[in-house]
């Protein structure tokens, strides 16, 4: 049997053909446009053909609310970096209630006004409840009120000349954090009428997901026309077999067989042959080369990796909150836009590696138009308005968060964090709200015991706080529920004399000049003794209290001291048992009702007495003789006269 396979031969030759240059070229400038627009705009005329004709009514939509001054801890450090986080709270608020924020600076007749403005983007009707509570509870300090008066077109009128400044804030570079600071493009306008809006409407959640596919698409598109591989490949293969087989094949037997009861004879004869030949042949021959090489557009490869930081913009946008900001802004000559555009744009623009919307700034007379806003001009669907920013909620916090610095109207205060609950008992006297940072917390009242008055009580606080107002609220708190008697030493104003005016205080307060005897002067005698306190015990606090303002050397101390216990007793007091002839009834008991009889007062010595006594006892009992005597005499009676002239005696 013989078989053969006839040979072949059989040449691939494959090919990747590259796009054709033509169309790549068009296909990579088609998505520059959507990506990089800017690059191809004209700035002629711009404003009067893609901005609002009568943007009045979207304007005056907004409730505006002044910020007069942001309150932050007395321990932080980093003021710039509080208020940004504090308006990231605000636009993420916002961000969820699909609420446009606006960040007004305005200037009138050289008074600054820094406002916060919301508007809901959504059917419902919501009023500015919403949004001061809003603000009031992230931005501590003040309360912040909505402006009834005040709507964004009556900021910008009587203004000729506007713009808009484009482009994305630099977070980060090399250095750290960047910052952003609205207090220098303040004072660089010092004196001149303008207004600033930062007004930025959240891109819905529609939106967001319509950009983002179509920058996947752009950047995949991209990649491909980036780097192309172009390969060349050349194959050649050759295969003969041929096969030969024969075979040949003989057999021969024969036998016989005899047999007789016990005995038998066999016989067999057998013959074989065989024979085989066999012959095989092969030959194959394979040949093979390929050829390939990358090639890569360097314009496509730039697209791509703008395309990449949109898409990580964006999937932050996802997350926090993605805006489409408009930077509007009016004045009343050129020259102030000028300045206001040139200020803001230098704040914008910092050194960064990345190709980013970079700042624009599109200058125009206003003619008709209140402020210049953006409007639809496209049909890209990243950028529909070209005059608008598209940041995130970090980016948007950077360029429209309030001033981190103080300028005229706009104060940042320091204060510290105190305890916001108050543990004193309800039923006690009430003082006032808690604040937190100065701003009151309803229904949250600070409470005053009786027991906190028996301890050091320190009111403190800068002149015009509310010092006296808040110890004139305490006394008449104490006298209209207590009757508690007080004392109240004033030493240099005449703030306490208006207590009189107070039907609480009107017939039961006494006030008293001391060292003017023509102005309800003082009159008291130090050695009038209270019912109910003891005579030694008054004397011991004399001698002390003369002791105190009085330098007694030698034996006045003692000279005084006995002099005290005498004019008592020649007053008719018994010192032993701390009683008085007149305070006895006729049963010889106590009667204390004597002390509403003005005839009492007889019954106590005076500064006269005193010193009537020292004179006669140095001069009679004293064992002392000449000049020392004189001396002691002498120094004494002169202390004691000095309290006896003039309008204290």
């Amino acid at each position: 049997m013989n078989s053969d396979t006839p040979p072949f031969a059989k040449k691939v030759e494959a090919t990747n053909q590259p796009l054709e240059e033509e169309q790549k070229t068009k296909a990579i400038i088609k998505d520059s446009q959507e990506l990089v627009p800017w690059w191809a705009s004209n700035s002629t005329g711009v404003l009067q053909e893609q901005t609002e004709d009568s943007p009045r009514n979207y304007l005056d939509s907004f409730f505006l609310f002044p910020l007069d001054e942001v309150t932050v801890n007395a321990d932080c450090e980093d003021i710039p970096q509080f208020i940004n986080e504090r308006f990231q709270n605000i636009l993420a608020a916002a961000n969820l209630s699909n609420l446009s924020v606006a960040l007004i600076l305005s200037s009138k007749n050289g008074a600054i006004k820094v406002y916060l403005g919301f508007k809901n983007e959504s059917d419902e009707t919501t009023g500015p409840d919403l949004f001061q509570s809003i603000v009031n509870g992230i931005f501590p300090g003040k309360n912040i009120k909505l402006a009834q008066t005040v709507s964004l077109s009556s900021l910008a009128s009587n203004s000729k000349f506007g713009g808009i400044v484009t482009g994305v804030p630099i977070l980060k570079n090399e250095n750290g954090k960047q910052k952003f600071n609205l207090s220098s493009v303040a004072r660089s306008l010092y004196g001149r009428d303008y207004l600033l809006a930062v007004i930025s409407r959240p891109v819905s959640e529609e939106e967001k997901q319509s950009s983002f596919n179509r920058l996947v698409q752009l950047r995949d598109r991209l990649h491909v026309l980036s780097k192309q591989t172009i390969g060349e490949q050349e194959g050649f293969g050759e295969a003969v077999s041929q096969a030969e087989t024969s075979t040949t094949g003989s057999a021969r037997s024969s036998g016989n067989s005899i047999s007789a009861f016990f005995c038998s004879h066999n016989r067999s004869k057998s013959e074989t042959e065989s024979k085989s030949k066999g012959k095989t042949e092969s030959y194959s021959e394979n040949r093979s080369s390929s050829i390939s090489f990358e090639q890569q557009n360097g314009y496509a490869v730039e697209l791509e990796k703008i395309a990449d930081q949109y898409i990580e913009r964006m999937i932050q946008g996802f997350s926090s909150g993605y805006w489409e900001t408009s930077i509007t802004f009016a004045t009343q000559d050129k020259i102030s836009s000028d300045i206001l555009a040139g200020t803001f744009a230098g704040e914008l623009s910092k050194p960064n590696g990345k190709l980013l919307p970079p700042p624009r700034i599109y200058l125009d007379s206003l003619e008709d138009k209140v402020l210049f806003i953006p409007k639809a001009s496209s049909s890209n669907s990243l950028f529909p308005k070209s005059l608008a920013s598209y940041i995130t909620s970090e980016e948007l916090s950077l360029v429209s968060s309030p001033p981190v610095e103080s300028i005229p109207g706009y104060e940042i205060q320091k204060m510290p964090t105190l305890a916001l609950s108050d543990i004193g008992s309800k039923s006690e006297m009430i003082l006032g709200s808690i604040t937190d940072h100065g701003n009151p917390i309803r229904d949250t009242k600070l409470y005053l015991s009786k027991s906190d008055l028996n301890k050091h009580l320190f009111v403190c606080g800068l002149t015009g706080s509310g010092k006296s107002t808040t110890v004139k609220h305490i006394l008449k708190d104490l006298v209209q529920k207590e009757g508690t008697p007080f004392l109240v030493l004033e030493s240099a104003k005449r703030d306490y004399r208006q207590l009189l005016a107070n039907e609480v205080f009107k017939d039961n307060l006494n006030i008293f000049t001391i060292g003017d005897a023509t102005v309800s002067p003082i009159r008291f005698n130090p050695f009038y003794i209270q019912e109910g306190v003891h005579p030694l015990v008054h004397i011991d606090f004399l001698k002390a209290i003369f002791n105190a303002s009085f330098s007694l050397y030698g034996p006045m101390p003692s000279i005084v001291e006995k002099c005290l216990h005498a004019i008592y007793i020649k007053k008719g007091w018994d010192l032993t048992l701390g009683t008085h002839p007149n305070f006895i009834d006729k049963n010889g008991d106590y009667d204390g009702g004597r002390y509403q009889f003005d005839e009492h007062y007889y019954c106590f010595p005076t500064l006269t007495d005193l010193k009537d006594e020292v004179d006669r006892y140095i001069k009679t009992e004293l064992d002392y003789k000449g000049e020392l005597r004189d001396n002691i005499r002498t120094a004494i009676i002169v202390r004691l006269e000095s309290l006896c002239v003039g309008a204290k005696g």
